[in-house]
């Protein structure tokens, strides 16, 4: 059975590794640099570490390596992890070891010394049709949307001040730009939204949902007149109101598909 090594990055970015029956090897200096941080995703993964039985420490060892002259970008800590790999692979028959990685220098590096080295798309084509634990996969899902979660209120109300500053010098920016640009950027604008929507559905739940609100009050504002608007039957400005109040709701219809499997989702149920 193969015996995968992890480096931080793998470790951090691609936890879902942790979800394979395989033994896994995860270097001491990995599990330091996690607990330099206390985001519940880093937390979630320490505590996976510490619970499963295919899945121990390695420990390295402080010696004065030398960085190899050939991979002047080398860490410490890389080197020490190809070391710590070498004295494994000193004690396995019929295993084999692999360095998981995504750092293009540790892996030339360490193929030169003879330890074979899988990134992350390999890995995961050599093990298509393995067994996986696929609660630790929903876990480790879970951990990240939440943390995502104030990440995407911060993003979606950049996303509506660029937003907002387009708008506001619209007429700048049809007068010095070609029509030609605005022409080609308005489907490609769509693209990117739907990208948006298709990938990171909380942040354009509440990106529409602050782009709503603030296209609702824009009829109102400044003086908040709203006797006027019924009193002079603006249709315009009712349909704003109206077209603004339908994308609140969708707002939040996309809020809550991107909130499932975090602990938000119950609150958010026993509200609605």
């Amino acid at each position: 059975m193969d015996i995968y090594f992890l480096d931080e990055e793998v470790l951090t970015v691609h936890s879902n590794i942790l979800s394979y029956t395989n033994k896994i090897i995860i270097p001491d200096i990995a599990i330091r640099h996690l607990e330099r941080f206390d985001g519940n995703n880093h937390k979630t993964i320490i505590n996976i570490i510490n619970n499963e039985n295919n899945i121990e420490v390695g420990k390295t060892y402080k010696k004065m390596f030398d960085r190899p002259p050939n991979f002047p970008k080398l860490t410490l800590d890389q080197v020490m992890i190809v070391e710590l790999i070498k004295e494994y692979n000193a004690t396995l028959i019929e295993e084999q070891a692999f360095l998981i990685t995504q750092n293009e220098e540790l892996k030339k590096y360490s193929e030169t010394i003879g330890i074979a080295t899988l990134d992350f798309n390999e890995l995961k084509k050599r093990n298509e049709c393995a067994e996986k634990k696929e609660w630790i996969n929903k876990k480790i899902e879970k951990s990240k949307k939440e943390k995502s979660f104030f990440i995407s209120i911060i993003i979606g109300g950049i996303i509506n001040l660029i937003v907002k500053l387009i708008y506001d010098n619209l007429p700048l920016i049809v007068e010095y730009v070609n029509k030609w640009v605005i022409i080609v950027l308005i489907p490609i604008m769509g693209v990117l939204l739907y990208f948006l929507r298709s990938k990171c559905r909380l942040i354009y739940g509440i990106t529409e949902f602050i782009f709503g609100i603030c296209n609702t009050l824009a009829v109102f504002l400044p003086k908040f007149d709203i006797i006027s608007i019924y009193n002079e039957v603006d249709t315009v400005k009712m349909l704003q109101v109206l077209a603004g109040l339908y994308i609140i709701v969708r707002g939040m219809d996309n809020i809550e598909t991107g909130l499932i499997n975090t602990k938000y989702h119950i609150y958010w149920k026993k509200v609605f």
